[in-house]
């Protein structure tokens, strides 16, 4: 019955480009790319016992057909006309992006250790604008820059340091039992989450940072050897 799950999934792997986030959809994609591979490989490279890895294959292969069929058609049908047009304008909106990225650049500077405090990006961006017509954001659209600004070092790297606990949580001893391909999959989730990171504002929409924060907590209760 846990293929009924697949509908939703469907669902999920075509919001990004449903969404026509130009970020999202290229991050979704290669991550689905990356997921079809490695789950293809999975039945051979991690087979499970006593199982026979040919039927795992086999049985992989047609599940994962449908789900990566349906996805696409659905992302094609609801979301690819509006996404192409704006992926043509890719290489002009990174141009716009940097402009910003220099000017926040400045701003991280002054405010190295402590940040200027969670939420005031957009408040204090303002003041180091080089004139009244030079664009003011709202979103820093690189979460990796805006959380320096904020944070400052200090505060990003307590927050490293608790999402590198989170990962190391799984080859230490007690907790819950966490299969290989489970804990790759979610590692690949966050992965993609913070590549987008780098060049678009993913950890500002409170929907994809509460999914982030839960498969922190998910991972922070699964060991290579439960309890």
């Amino acid at each position: 019955r846990h293929h009924l799950l697949l509908p939703c999934g469907m669902i999920m792997a075509a919001a990004p480009i449903i969404s026509t986030a130009r970020g999202g959809a290229l991050v979704a994609g290669g991550m689905l790319v990356l997921a079809a591979l490695f789950l293809l490989l999975a039945p051979v490279l991690l087979p499970a016992r006593p199982r026979n890895p040919l039927k795992g294959t086999l049985l992989t292969f047609v599940v994962l057909g449908v789900f990566f069929v349906g996805a696409g058609v659905l992302a094609i049908k609801l979301g690819w006309e509006p996404l192409e047009q704006r992926l043509t304008e890719l290489q002009s909106g990174y141009e716009v992006r940097e402009n910003i990225y220099q000017t926040a650049r400045g701003l991280a500077e002054d405010y190295r250790w402590y940040g200027t405090g969670p939420g005031t990006f957009e408040a204090v961006f303002q003041l180091y604008r080089s004139s009244p017509d030079e664009y003011w954001p709202m979103q820093l659209h690189n979460d990796w820059l805006e959380t320096r600004i904020t944070f400052g070092r200090v505060g990003s790297g307590l927050i490293a340091a608790a999402f590198l606990v989170v990962l190391a949580r799984w080859g230490l001893p007690g907790g819950l039992h966490g299969g290989r391909r489970f804990m790759v999959l979610v590692w690949l989730a966050l992965a993609g989450c913070l590549l987008q990171a780098r060049f678009d504002f993913p950890f500002q929409v409170y929907s994809i940072l509460l999914l982030f924060l839960l498969h922190c907590a998910i991972l922070s209760t699964l060991s290579r050897r439960g309890a």
